[in-house]
């Protein structure tokens, strides 16, 4: 072999490392070109401010998962891809009643400050890969596992109470196509079909043991139902306030809606009017514990929808 032949099969034998390396700088670009500035919703939030998670979407960490208003909203910063894994540096947010519905914001630090923030204001989150993902569809399913990329995604992964109202106030959207989060204050009447055609979870076995609710009556200047008379609240704790709510000096009204039954227990719980900040899993966890006089109807106690209002004030 002559020397021009070595020299030749030497500079092809160098020129394979970077040519991977160009192909996997490529995809980071690709996937920070499409996500850079967006906000994602953690499917498992948690306070964390280094968040691990498996190729599945399954926490790495111990710890007891938060409310998405406080601990779920991330604006992605920065992506990078490893060998094993993707690391994305992120900005914490919260999510808060605004006028449009609900919007996403930065914790600010009030004046004079006596209280340490909620959470870190940044994130580092880590997803596990078996093996790097050689394309952008297979970055954008890891991500997918881990964050809800589009609206479908969001409403499987919050609690139950919160489905509605985001199925009639949040407008379509997907990430992987470009498509940002958006919320409506005025809402939408018509349910989207997903949600319509959405499995009902299987009931608990305390709901099992339940009485049948049987007619469930409206009350009230547009009930279709007269002749109802309203329950009355006998036991009614207040709920606790937050410590992001604390922190923002953040108070108002959440509005609930809710199944009282015969018994004058609350059965059933959703939000109509959101506050965020965590107030409104504070709000329903509470409610849940209420107790009325029943609701009653040519004298006996019958099961009513109602509206309720909590309210959260500071003093």
């Amino acid at each position: 072999m002559n020397r021009f032949s070595l020299l030749f099969i030497t500079l092809c034998a160098l020129s394979v490392p970077p040519m991977a390396a160009a192909s996997d700088h490529d995809l980071e670009d690709a996937l920070n070109a499409q996500f850079e500035g967006k906000v994602v919703i953690l499917r498992h939030p948690m306070g964390n401010e280094s968040l691990r998670y498996d190729a599945q979407g399954k926490s790495l960490d111990q710890g007891q998962e938060g409310d998405w208003t406080v601990y779920g909203a991330v604006r992605i910063q920065k992506i990078e891809l490893g060998k094993k894994q993707i690391r994305l540096q992120g900005t914490r947010l919260c999510v808060r009643s605004a006028a449009n519905g609900l919007a996403p914001f930065e914790f600010t630090r009030p004046k004079n400050p006596v209280l340490a923030p909620p959470v870190k204001p940044s994130v580092n989150v880590e997803i596990k890969t078996d093996q790097p993902p050689a394309t952008v569809d297979q970055a954008q399913a890891l991500l997918g596992n881990v964050f809800a990329l589009n609206k479908d995604d969001l409403l499987d992964s919050v609690p139950e109470f919160w489905r509605t109202y985001l199925d009639a106030h949040l407008d379509d959207y997907d990430l992987k196509q470009g498509k940002e989060m958006q919320f409506n204050a005025e809402g939408s009447a018509k349910r989207s079909n997903s949600l319509a055609q959405r499995n009902t979870p299987p009931p608990s076995p305390s709901q099992e043991s339940q009485p049948p609710l049987g007619k469930i009556y409206q009350f009230g200047p547009n009930a279709t139902d007269v002749d109802v008379k309203a329950p009355k609240v006998i036991f009614s704790p207040e709920p606790e306030f937050t410590e992001a709510a604390r922190y923002e000096k953040f108070q108002g009204t959440l509005v609930l809606w809710l199944v009282v039954d015969q018994a004058g227990k609350v059965r059933k719980v959703g939000v109509v009017r959101p506050l965020g900040l965590g107030l409104d899993e504070s709000g329903v966890t509470r409610v849940k514990t209420w107790t009325f006089n029943p609701a009653m109807h040519d004298g006996k106690p019958v099961s009513v929808e109602m509206n309720m209002e909590v309210a959260f004030n500071l003093y």
